[in-house]
């Protein structure tokens, strides 16, 4: 457990494949191995709060990893959190610095102990069914013979499994979280053509062509070693499919251009919990001029009428808000098209509740989307619809 911490302290490097590659060093069994991995989990999902507890009360780390998992503090740590003001606490709570937690802040005021209850939780596994292989029931019925637990979420496309999940020719499913596939929602009944412009391994393009079976789809990404990967994710998906170079696109314009941009990844710390110590202050500050250029040239690909659309996984308005805001003072071109206009269009174009997608969303974000922390909720992602003139 030491050498985990040093190594990470080290480098911050991906957490997962540092376990990985430490733990093979120890003759474990399968249950100290479990334990060593919450542990060290634990560090990372409350890394700030115990360093700064360990100074205050000259306790030594890995005492504190153990005693604060266990939930078996003793007096003098009880006493040391009793004597923080409650923001401190938050903020301690949430293991980012002072920057940080103002930036959470200005959006979260009033849902500060949700996001903690949400951030320090476990992400539920959500699948995405591919619909133009196999009907959502078909896959439901599939998993619940094998032993997997399946409850159907709001978008047809999603599921919601507890259980092992393994892959089969006859079925055909993605994993892919259920924020991820709302998404879809913003895609207008009109629109024959999507590009999927931060393609990644094109997750969300896929999705918005499973939900919208009309679509034609086209991928870009300045990762080409990537092609190969969305290529075969989109045949198996059964969708139109194409994938261009960057010199490509400037050739052609799209009723649709989606931004997946490059972010902090703060919206999904319950996944990878160390990314909030890899994305300080000045690094996001980079990656906000960063998404700037990137919608910028993205806009460039907007044919006349048509819509663009910003997304990130970040909780924090520098990366999302601010971005829009400096976007719109460069281009008069376009304006923005109020998220909750286009989801009620779309949930009743589907044969969704609106009532409870609405729930599922922070109201006071409109025109904007942001989903809302909740226990076993959607990942915390940040949209705007933009529509050129």
């Amino acid at each position: 457990m030491p050498d985990l911490i040093e190594a990470f302290e080290r480098g911050f490097g991906k957490a997962d494949l540092l376990f990985k590659r430490r733990i093979r060093r120890y003759h474990l069994t399968k249950e100290a191995r479990f334990l060593v991995m919450d542990y060290f989990y634990h560090y990372l999902r409350y890394r700030i709060l115990l360093q700064q507890a360990s100074r205050s009360i000259g306790m030594d780390i890995l005492t504190l990893i153990v005693m604060h998992y266990e939930d078996s503090v003793d007096d003098v740590y009880r006493s040391w959190w009793q004597s923080l003001e409650k923001r401190e606490q938050q903020r301690l709570l949430l293991s980012v610095d002072d920057w940080g937690f103002r930036q959470i802040e200005a959006v979260y005021s009033e849902r500060l102990d949700a996001l903690i209850d949400y951030v320090q939780g476990r992400a539920p596994t959500t699948l995405l069914v591919l619909l133009r292989r196999n009907a959502s029931d078909v896959v439901r019925e599939h998993l619940i013979e094998r032993g997997v637990q399946v409850d159907p979420l709001l978008m047809s496309s999603a599921l919601w499994v507890r259980g092992r999940i393994r892959d089969e020719a006859d079925i055909f499913f993605d994993v892919q979280d259920h924020s991820s596939q709302l998404m879809a929602l913003f895609v207008s009944q009109q629109t024959s053509k999507i590009l999927d412009y931060c393609a990644g391994y094109g997750g969300k393009g896929i999705a918005m062509a499973t939900i919208w079976p009309h679509i034609e789809l086209t991928a870009s990404d300045i990762r080409q070693e990537l092609k190969a990967t969305v290529v075969e994710r989109a045949k198996r998906a059964g969708i139109k499919f194409r994938w261009k170079s960057q010199k490509e696109l400037a050739k052609s314009l799209y009723p649709l251009v989606v931004v997946d941009a490059p972010c902090s990844g703060s919206g999904v710390w319950r996944r990878n919990p160390e990314d909030r110590y890899r994305f300080g202050q000045s690094q996001v500050k980079t990656l906000s001029d960063k998404q700037l250029d990137i919608l910028l040239q993205a806009g460039k690909l907007v044919e006349s009428g048509g819509e663009l659309l910003y997304i990130t996984c970040s909780l924090y308005p520098i990366e999302n808000e601010d971005v829009i805001e400096r976007f719109l003072a460069k281009t008069s071109q376009f304006s923005i098209v109020p998220a909750e206009r286009r989801l009620r269009e779309n949930c009743q174009i589907l044969g969704i509740n609106h009532e409870a997608i609405e729930h599922l969303l922070i109201p006071e974000s409109y025109p904007y989307l942001r989903i809302a922390p909740q226990v076993n909720g959607g990942d915390l992602f940040f949209a705007c619809l933009l529509k050129k003139s």
